[in-house]
């Protein structure tokens, strides 16, 4: 769930945010950030960008021009630039505030965990009133397995950004998944009756509702929830793969296949997608149910073993065999860049691990054509 700062704010806060001691900036460089900034609220990104830009060229220990650059590259799905920015801020100026917490939150939205988890236990360690930093510790708590540390982080960001939409709705699902349910209700009912953001909150009622109910599964009341959050975002993987799971549960199988291979397509085959198509399968009468419902255990086993793994090598990062281990599902459930580094690092101190170079020939190199 991508939770980056929301540009103005963000950008009103770069402005006055400059660490204490530092030499005032000189009058152009402020200018054209302004400038930059009533680019932005008349919609013009390009007029923005150039202005920032603009200012760097004026002085280029301008801070709150790198964090507007960094976002402008987020907009435009461009997460390695807008990490190669915040990187120079941060050598140039290494106490600004909010930096670390939103390289942490970049690097996961790159898919790079390993690098992201440290960084976010570097942010709450800088500043445990940034509730960025404090919902970057909580993926990091999530992505090891630890569901209850990741909901004391959550609950201390709901202290810190109480209007936070999403902060209330990763809260709400790890509440649920860890048998809170009326705890999980309590904290989704607070959200006013028109949201900030209708499709999450309809999706995330729906969930709610079909999984656990206000006191037993409820798939009939979930169903117009989850038909309303896609009406508003009709390309919603969840929603669509909660839609299909909702209809299997009241015994409709005819628009199932549709909803499932869309939300595949647009979010990738989770085990609760893999599930559903095993139980769509066996309700056809389909002999492929049974192994495609191993299949889906054995990746939900997997999954499992990858956050455990994770943990341990956060914990113990020189533990070698336990490195191979996590590339080894790395490279199949989370990033095959990370991957590669793990495997690179062992055999930078270790050259012959016998291990290390039988992955990087299997899962590294190119493939020669046939």
């Amino acid at each position: 769930m991508r939770f980056f700062t929301p540009l103005l704010p963000c950008l009103a806060l770069a402005l006055v945010g400059c660490p204490k001691g530092a030499p005032p900036a000189p009058p152009g460089e402020e200018v054209q950030f302004k400038r930059g900034l009533t680019a932005l609220q008349k919609g013009d990104s390009d007029g923005a960008r150039a202005s920032f830009e603009t200012a760097l060229r004026l002085n280029p220990r301008f801070a709150p021009a790198y964090v507007g650059l960094s976002q402008l590259a987020v907009e435009k799905n461009e997460v390695d630039r807008a990490i190669q920015l915040l990187q120079t801020l941060r050598q140039i100026s290494p106490a600004e505030p909010g930096v670390v917490s939103r390289l942490a939150e970049l690097q996961n939205m790159a898919g790079r965990f390993l690098i992201a988890a440290p960084l976010a236990q570097e942010a709450v360690k800088r500043n445990p009133q940034d509730p960025l930093a404090q919902v970057q510790l909580a993926q990091l708590y999530e992505g090891t397995g630890q569901l209850p540390e990741a909901i004391v982080a959550l609950k201390k960001a709901r202290e810190l950004q109480p209007d936070s939409e999403l902060v209330v709705f990763a809260l709400t699902r790890l509440l649920a998944l860890t048998g809170a349910t009326t705890e999980a209700w309590a904290v989704l009912d607070t959200l006013p009756k028109e949201p900030k953001l209708p499709a999450q909150y309809h999706y995330f009622k729906g969930w709610l509702l079909s999984e656990y109910g206000r006191d037993k599964p409820n798939p009939t009341a979930a169903l117009p929830e989850l038909e309303l959050a896609l009406k508003l975002r009709p390309e919603y993987p969840a929603a669509l793969q909660q839609k299909a799971h909702v209809l299997l549960a009241l015994g409709t199988t005819a628009e199932v296949g549709v909803l499932i291979e869309k939300a595949g397509k647009l979010g990738g085959m989770t085990v609760a997608l893999a599930k559903d198509l095993a139980e769509l399968r066996a309700k056809q009468g389909d002999p492929q149910a049974a192994p495609l419902r191993k299949q889906a255990e054995l990746r939900d086993q997997e999954e499992k073993e990858h956050a455990r793994l994770r943990r341990q090598y956060l914990e113990k990062p020189e533990d070698v065999a336990n490195i191979l281990k996590l590339a080894r599902l790395e490279a199949f459930l989370g990033s095959p860049e990370e991957a590669k580094r793990l495997v690179l690092d062992v055999l930078k101190k270790d050259p012959n691990n016998t291990v290390a170079l039988d992955m990087v020939e299997r899962f590294m190199m190119p493939k020669k054509p046939k």
